[in-house]
């Protein structure tokens, strides 16, 4: 299933959904550049931060999914093989 961003709906960045066992696994898409994905262990990786306008991408992304998680915790494994549980904000790697 693809959203749109409920703080952003015309904007280009679109949340892709596909049901898992226990949990949904989550894809941020930003213009047309994978962004962020989020697995069904809740293990959140980011692939870079870009241009500003899709750090806002990044940002209403996690005030609607994860408001546990902030921006600069996403900023702390952009473009690494770190990863970041969304339960508990620890970062992995």
């Amino acid at each position: 299933m693809v959203k749109t961003l409920k703080k952003m709906p015309y904007a280009q960045a679109r949340v892709w959904e596909s049901e898992g066992i226990g949990r949904k696994c989550r894809m941020l898409i930003s213009y047309s550049t994978h962004v962020i994905e989020v697995d069904n262990g809740g293990m959140m990786r980011c692939t870079g931060l870009y241009s500003m306008t899709t750090r806002k991408h990044i940002s209403a992304f996690l005030w609607e999914y994860y408001p546990n998680i902030s921006f600069n915790m996403v900023k702390a494994i952009a473009g690494t093989d770190k990863t970041l549980d969304t339960e508990t904000g620890e970062i992995i790697g």
